[in-house]
């Protein structure tokens, strides 16, 4: 029913003292408190630097926690390095689907007039974009870039310019 996050710094999982605590912890929380599900909770480890620290072991009870590379939560795909470019691949390909409708809508012959076709672009395009920017705006400008086109796209489409 919830989803219960944990942010652990390097430091913490190199040290051996700490892994036996992290899985205590768990195990206590989930008889008591939090219910964990063995198949939904992942671990991952943040870091940019390459291959420097290996996925530690932590265990639910009996059940390993399964390591992987990037996982999604609340909508945004997150990555070890926190680089975020599946998220923006996936967040430019979801919005030119968009960017679709809002082409048949701004047709010049029976279209929607300007007013709507911002609300709309607004409501259906720029939500998606500024729906987690806070987190991902920490990505490289390169990748940042990748949505820009999107973006001149749709209101070029709003404003009856060219495409």
């Amino acid at each position: 029913m919830y989803k219960y996050h944990t942010c652990l710094n390097s430091s913490m999982l190199q040290n051996d003292k700490f892994r036996p605590l992290l899985t205590t912890s768990l195990n206590g929380l989930n008889r008591t408190v939090l219910f964990f599900s063995t198949e939904k909770t992942v671990s991952v480890v943040f870091s940019r630097k390459r291959g420097v620290f290996p996925n530690p072991e932590l265990f639910i009870g009996r059940s390993l926690i399964k390591a992987v590379k990037e996982f999604k939560f609340l909508g945004l795909i997150f990555d070890q390095s926190l680089r975020f470019h599946r998220h923006l691949k996936d967040l430019k390909i979801r919005s030119t689907k968009v960017l679709n409708i809002l082409k048949v809508l701004a047709n010049t012959r029976w279209g929607a007039d300007q007013t709507s076709l911002l609300r709309l672009y607004r409501a259906l395009i720029r939500s998606k974009l500024d729906y987690g920017s806070v987190v991902y705006s920490s990505a490289c400008k390169s990748l940042l870039k990748i949505l820009d086109p999107v973006h001149h796209q749709g209101l070029r489409l709003c404003l009856g310019a060219s495409p």
